[in-house]
């Protein structure tokens, strides 16, 4: 139960190499760690199953184990699976990236991903990283709610499914050359912060949903004057009494059904992205950032 399990290029008490993942064929998937015993961490470094084969790592929720995911300082993706679906669940040392933020991604998989841990997820150091081709979708706390911090970062578009957390901060990002960020899963993180930045635009599909935890959705984080936060038909940002913050180049709240809601007592904000050159319109005129009284009264 102690004993680490090393995935790829790393060694631990059980040891799979990719030499040994290359003999292993299936159309399933693929399962490291008994989820019922396993303490020890699993590492993966560098580590390619073959490609379209499902990967799944699990520990049991009470233990101290950790999933790690290593890039080899900043050389190797730590896990490549193509398009198969990847499914982490986690002890309380929750699912950690061994090295900090760089240009390599920890999960390279264009299939789905579902990180559950009662732990943290990456830190803002150490954030969990996906390829520039990233995953279909980003599932968190589906069954175990991180109670510290989510962590994440793509550096290219980034899709998120449902996030759920045990009042912690969800913390996204995506980087790279105005790449979007979209919200197609409820969110809901309780007193824990949500902030979700991207170069380029920032899409809510979704319910995100805090009680006093702020919600800061910043499109255009680079400042190129190009990225919108949009909060569609679909989309709702709610709180108890918090602050909600749309950032971008310019903001887009359906106007039939899209809600901002901060709250009696809570404030909404509209920043540009460009503060030192572009402007903001309010009512019937126009500006770099626009907020139609159409718009205002979806605003509560």
């Amino acid at each position: 139960a102690t004993a680490t399990i090393g995935v790829g290029t790393v060694a631990g008490g059980v040891t799979i190499s990719n030499a040994e993942l290359a003999r292993v064929t299936t159309t399933g998937t693929l399962v490291f760690g008994d989820g019922a015993a396993q303490v020890g961490n699993i590492t993966f470094q560098a580590a390619t199953p073959g490609t379209g084969q499902n990967v799944t790592a699990a520990q049991t929720v009470g233990g101290g184990g950790a999933i790690v995911l290593d890039d080899t300082t900043n050389t190797a993706v730590a896990l490549t699976t193509g398009t198969g679906n990847i499914n982490f669940t986690a002890g309380t040392g929750g699912i950690t990236a061994a090295t900090a933020t760089n240009a390599t991604a920890e999960i390279s998989s264009t299939g789905s991903v579902t990180l559950n841990t009662t732990g943290g997820i990456g830190s803002s150091a150490n954030r969990i990283q996906f390829a520039a081709t990233g995953p279909s979708s980003v599932v968190v706390g589906s069954t175990n709610q991180p109670a510290s911090g989510v962590f994440l970062n793509g550096l290219g578009a980034l899709t998120l499914g449902a996030v759920s957390t045990n009042n912690a901060a969800l913390d996204v990002s995506s980087t790279g050359t105005n790449t979007l960020l979209t919200a197609d899963g409820a969110i809901s993180t309780g007193t824990g912060s949500v902030t979700l930045a991207a170069t380029g635009g920032v899409t809510a599909n979704a319910g995100i949903t805090t009680t006093s935890g702020a919600q800061t959705l910043s499109a255009d984080s680079d400042g190129d004057g190009t990225g919108t936060v949009t909060v569609t038909a679909t989309g709702n940002l709610a709180g108890t009494n918090n602050t909600i913050t749309l950032k971008g180049a310019d903001v887009a709240i359906d106007t039939t059904s899209g809600a901002v809601s901060a709250g009696a007592s809570g404030t909404a904000r509209f920043f540009t992205s460009v503060p030192a050159t572009a402007t903001i319109g309010v009512g019937t005129v126009a500006g770099g950032v626009t907020i139609s009284n159409a718009e205002l009264a979806r605003v509560t």
